[in-house]
């Protein structure tokens, strides 16, 4: 893989100091070693997400008579690079914020400190790795190796079926909604206009919500300090019938997790539930998955009021609350801006 765009004050992963960089670079590769993260970047290699994918991300919104509805299995050429594409990635090309590296580095093995900085580091490798596929020049493979979804007259399969629109109502003259230009698409996070990668920050978001079970965000209402508890890590997910709120992990899912990216913590002195065993793979996390409590945020107000985030820029500013309603839950009354579910 080529070198992945380098932004303003950032910098490569060999910054850091051997131990810290030897972690990044397993746990980097123990996600993407997954099935998940295998059939994602497919589908953005292949162009077009298959009918199944794209349901469950668009479910309530998506047409009946949509053509992605045809597109119920991936190019073998998509499957083939995509093979040699997780085979052979190196985080060497990838490019970090210098200040989250810093804050990494200074978290000592194994910190609470150390393990935000981790995760955090994962979800942006995951991120930029799409945002890389999406952006090059020899894809997408559909419309060369794939099954046509759609006849069109001049456009590619993929452009066709990206920016199909249903025909108009008789009884109505409303004109139809303008499509969204990817269908690699989180419903939370489609500002492409002030995304730095424009289009491919929202296949990015896209990527880490069907990967890891969702988009990873923080709280920066402070600069904690190194033996600070540092809260858990929020997820805004986009899975029909689950939640709109963003939610934040419990202690159980986000230790999961950290098994996950770091077998060497089964062994470590802050693992308080060490075995022998690799851990059973434990993604995507789910907000349903456990009937604990736990604090959600509303996500409208979730930079300007609480600071939960990762880029402030990744939200377009506060609607007006009236009158709106949100992507799969109808909102009859005002919700609190943060609480507990």
């Amino acid at each position: 893989m080529n070198t992945i765009v380098v932004y303003p004050n950032s910098g490569p992963a060999p910054l850091l100091d051997q131990d810290h960089y030897e972690a990044l670079d397993t746990a980097v590769r123990r996600v993407l070693a997954t099935d998940l993260a295998f059939e994602t970047y497919a589908q953005i290699i292949d162009g077009l997400p298959t009918f199944e994918v794209a349901r469950d991300r668009c479910g309530p919104i998506l047409d009946r008579r949509h053509p992605i509805r045809l597109h119920t299995q991936l190019c073998s050429e998509a499957l083939r690079i995509a093979r040699i594409m997780i085979d052979t990635v190196d985080i060497r090309h990838f490019s970090f914020q210098t200040s989250l590296l810093r804050s990494f580095q200074g978290g000592t093995l194994w910190s609470r400190r150390f393990q935000l900085r981790l995760l955090e580091l994962v979800a942006v490798a995951l991120h930029q790795l799409a945002v890389c596929l999406f952006q090059k020049d020899y894809l997408p493979l559909h419309d060369r190796f794939g099954a046509p979804c759609q006849s069109s007259d001049g456009a590619s399969d993929v452009q066709a079926v990206t920016s199909w629109t249903p025909p108009p109502l008789k009884s109505s003259s409303a004109p139809a909604k303008a499509p969204l230009p990817t269908l690699f698409a989180h419903p939370a996070f489609i500002a492409h206009e002030q995304y730095p990668d424009g289009v491919g920050d929202m296949v990015g978001y896209w990527a880490e919500d069907r990967i890891l079970g969702g988009v990873s965000l923080f709280d920066r209402s402070q600069l904690w300090k190194n033996g600070d508890e540092e809260p858990n890590i929020y997820f805004q997910s986009s899975r029909p019938q689950k939640t709109w709120w963003i939610w934040q992990l419990t202690d159980r899912q986000q230790q999961e997790l950290i098994r996950l990216v770091c077998p060497e913590f089964n062994h470590s002195p802050e693992n308080k539930e060490s075995d022998a065993q690799d851990p059973i793979c434990p993604l995507p996390i789910s907000f349903r998955q456990c009937r604990e409590r736990r604090r959600v945020v509303d996500p409208e107000y979730a930079v300007v009021i609480n600071k939960i985030y990762r880029d402030a820029w990744e939200r377009p500013p506060p609607r007006s609350p009236n009158g709106f309603i949100r992507g799969y839950d109808l909102l009859v009354e005002r919700k609190p801006t943060a609480g507990a579910l």
